[in-house]
């Protein structure tokens, strides 16, 4: 398998709602992700923020360019 196609699973965790599990591609951009918690959360994209070990995700990144691990 190439890793450009390697499923991660991915654990978004919240102050405010429950933590949810994903599986992602590592190269599929964010931006994804994003918007299915959102829905799933039925809360706007805008009023929240996604941070990576501290520092705020953009909606074009992927886990493999930010170096995110199962």
């Amino acid at each position: 398998m190439s890793s450009n196609k390697q499923q991660l699973n991915l654990l978004v965790k919240s102050n405010d709602y429950e933590d949810i599990n994903f599986s992602i591609r590592s190269s599929t951009v964010l931006s994804k992700l994003f918007q299915r918690y959102c829905e799933r959360n039925n809360i706007k994209p805008e009023a929240v923020s996604f941070l990576f070990n501290g520092t705020k995700i953009n909606p074009d990144d992927s886990p493999k360019r930010l170096g995110m691990k199962d």
